[in-house]
């Protein structure tokens, strides 16, 4: 779990690219044995989605329910760790 959480600060710094992370969200997300609990699961689902339906021709004007921009991806992410931090405050494990 706590790849998960490195990846996203990092994106959030801004120490990986819009397309590193995605790529390396993606990679780890689909070798991911699939023990990751209930309601965590949920929350790297959404950052996984998102991170699959980024574009890098994508922009906030042409954006689909396909494709997404690295913006939103980022707006999506931001939203997502603070689900994320939500989780911790009640399970520090998560």
């Amino acid at each position: 779990m706590k790849e998960y959480g490195t990846l996203i600060e990092k994106f959030l710094k801004e120490e990986l690219s819009t397309e590193e992370f995605a790529d390396k969200y993606i990679k780890s997300w689909l070798s991911e044995p699939g023990t990751i609990p209930e309601p965590l699961y949920r929350v790297l689902e959404d950052v996984f989605e998102s991170a699959e339906c980024y574009s890098p021709r994508a922009t906030p004007e042409n954006e689909t329910g396909l494709f997404i921009s690295g913006k939103t991806l980022r707006q999506d992410v931001v939203a997502e760790s603070k689900r994320l931090e939500t989780l911790r405050r009640h399970d520090p494990d998560a």
